[in-house]
């Protein structure tokens, strides 16, 4: 987590080994750098699909760091929780069952991010992933707005957080490559002047 960032100087010197496979043609662009000005993730692959996802269904199915598998009392808890959610006009349907989030789309993990998972999940995972879940919970809805950018470096700061807290309560084996890219997302955002919205990044 404390390795030097990576730079346009040494990616131009192919100084990061197997990493470079060939020479891209983007290093003929002038005034680019290629570090900076890439999207590492979107919104949809690297939250809503990606760590909001994995970690639902890591705990519906007990293989999130060899937890308990959800019951069907636990999961009927929640369904009828998440029936009493209001949404926003913006979402035009409702969320659906829990046991149905191998279909869910992107915008459902969206919606449950922000408007259920601080209420469903208070009684359904222990204090210390409760307390992990709400640092990313809150750090990604102070980067979904420029209301909140005198607060993005606090951000910064739960992401951090939460990764290195991620591999202590889950094991290391779970630290995924989309779980690593929450360390890049402050550093992006700021170079790039994009926030995440809730719905895009813009």
């Amino acid at each position: 987590m404390d390795h030097p960032a990576r730079t346009h100087e040494d990616f131009v010197q192919s100084y990061y080994g197997a990493h470079h496979r060939e020479k891209t043609p983007l290093m003929d662009l002038k005034n680019f750098d290629i570090i900076k000005q890439i999207i590492i993730a979107d919104r949809l692959h690297l939250f809503d699909y990606g760590v909001t996802r994995t970690m639902l269904k890591g705990w519906k199915s007990g293989k999130l760091g060899g937890g308990a598998k959800w019951s069907e009392e636990t999961i009927s808890k929640i369904d009828a929780l998440l029936k009493e959610v209001e949404l926003p006009l913006e979402f035009h349907r409702k969320l659906r069952s829990v046991e149905d989030i191998g279909f869910w789309k992107a915008s459902e993990f969206q919606m449950f991010l922000h408007y259920a998972s601080f209420i469903v999940l208070k009684d359904v995972l222990t204090d210390v992933q409760y307390d992990h879940f709400m640092k990313y919970y809150c750090a990604v809805t102070l980067l979904s707005s420029e209301v909140y950018k005198n607060d993005w470096l606090e951000a910064k700061r739960l992401l951090r957080d939460f990764v290195l807290e991620y591999g202590v309560i889950y094991g290391e084996h779970c630290i995924t490559s989309n779980i690593h890219s929450l360390l890049h997302v402050y550093d992006f955002f700021f170079y790039s002047g994009v926030t995440v919205q809730k719905g895009r990044i813009a």
